[in-house]
């Protein structure tokens, strides 16, 4: 069981510094980031309790994949093997538990453990037997495969719009917005086989251009119930509405043309902390998506020309 987690550590340890970041910055700031984020999240919204129990499940719920357990099941004994799995469990909702002790709501916090310590029982198949039909077309693949893995995202999104309304409070409208977005800059964030990007018999500049019509389109399409919803009930808010979701475009392709700015490579620091900065401070906007579109163009020839 010591061993196991040894090697996740070590495992983790390396995907960091794959990526770019020293481990021990990660360990270092996490903990003060998760407080300052929840408290945020506790500060601006009335329903933060739901996000919470929805965001800590949700974080479990990947643990308890099939295939990782039968591993796991033919690897140790049976004894061991709940307990990996009630360690793995409590590691995982321990913060979200102590933050919500902390706000006093104790009811949630005890159903949070309840919860995990009975999916800390449970195995299942991450996939489903039947194909989730989606809106889009087979090209643009990172929608079709995004949307199948996150569609219960935009579920909740729907709810909280009508959660909104509901409430009669407009930020929790575009809150859901900008989930819905943040889930479509997701889509792009995993840099895709140079195959994938050489059958297009295009520049990279209308390969760019390609790209970005895609995401407008499909993130529209995606975020069309919120916004019409929205607008109907929030009419005097039309404008700081549409507006919302034209910036929010630019958050997308700002994520696209990172990923592209490092191909074939993943997102490496430097993008990532471009991405970090824009979301902080986005009247830099008008200087990083040169920066990016320059590098990505000089990526991109390396493949399409």
């Amino acid at each position: 069981m010591k061993e196991y987690f040894e090697l996740q550590i070590r495992m983790m340890n390396r995907h960091l510094s794959e990526f770019g970041i020293p481990p021990i910055l990660v360990y270092g700031c996490t903990p003060f980031l998760f407080f300052y984020a929840s408290n945020e999240l506790f500060s601006r919204t009335d329903y933060a309790v739901f996000f919470y129990l929805f965001l800590g499940l949700s974080l479990i719920f990947q643990l308890g994949e099939k295939k990782k357990n039968d591993f796991l099941k033919f690897t140790f004994s049976k004894t061991e093997y709940f307990k990996i799995r009630i360690a793995e469990n409590s590691l995982i909702l321990m913060p979200f538990i102590f933050f919500l002790i902390y706000k006093e709501y104790f009811i949630t916090a005890f159903l949070l453990f309840v919860l995990g310590f009975l999916l800390a029982l449970m195995t299942y198949k991450n996939t489903f037997n039947v194909s989730i039909k989606t809106p889009f077309f087979k090209h643009p693949f990172e929608f079709c495969i995004g949307f199948r893995k996150t569609f219960f995202v935009f579920i909740l999104a729907y709810f909280l719009t009508f959660m909104s309304i509901r409430a009669e409070n407009l930020n929790l409208g575009f809150f859901s917005i900008l989930m819905v977005q943040f889930i479509c800059l997701n889509f792009y964030t995993k840099p895709e086989s140079a195959f994938y990007v050489w059958i297009y018999s295009m520049s990279p500049k209308e390969f760019i251009k390609y790209k970005f019509k895609i995401i407008v389109l499909y993130s529209t399409l995606l975020c069309l119930p919120i916004v019409i919803a929205l607008c109907l009930f929030f009419q005097n808010e039309i404008i700081t509405i549409v507006g919302i979701l034209c910036l929010s475009y630019f958050f997308i392709l700002t994520g696209m043309l990172a990923k592209y700015a490092a191909y074939p490579d993943a997102i490496s620091i430097r993008e990532g902390v471009v991405l970090a900065f824009l979301v902080w401070f986005p009247p830099i906007l008008v200087l990083i998506l040169p920066y990016l579109y320059v590098q990505s163009i000089k990526k991109l020839n390396d493949v399409l020309v």
